[in-house]
């Protein structure tokens, strides 16, 4: 059984290559229907549902985010919520996140909350 690292790990990649080949229908996909994306640089707006995170996304690769590269650090179980503390890079930058991941129905993990700097 692989651990929670790996599943995220393995998580993380596939949310690269669906920003590399810009699906950003599909990477919003990957959060769930009530996800709250906490971007930097929104003067502390929140940005909640699907939609606003493709079109978040679709934005950041239009002003120039390309690359982008998540570096898995650590994954931990907390109830029934993992709780993801990693870094990324991409063309305009390097930073760090935490992500919440939620299961669905089926055992499928998705982004809950997402909040970078």
């Amino acid at each position: 059984m692989s651990s929670y690292r790996d599943l995220i790990d393995n998580a993380n990649k596939n949310f690269e290559q669906i920003f590399a080949r810009g699906d950003f229908k599909a990477l919003s996909e990957l959060y769930t229907t009530d996800s709250i994306l906490y971007p930097s640089g929104t003067n502390g707006a929140v940005l909640v549902g699907r939609e606003a995170v493709q079109n978040f996304w679709e934005g950041a690769n239009k002003a120039g985010v390309k690359n982008i590269e998540l570096l898995t650090g650590s994954v931990s179980l907390q109830g029934e919520i993992l709780v993801e503390e990693s870094a990324y890079r991409h063309s305009l930058g390097t930073g760090r996140f935490i992500v919440l991941w939620k299961k669905d129905e089926n055992n499928n993990w998705f982004l809950w909350r997402d909040i970078f700097n």
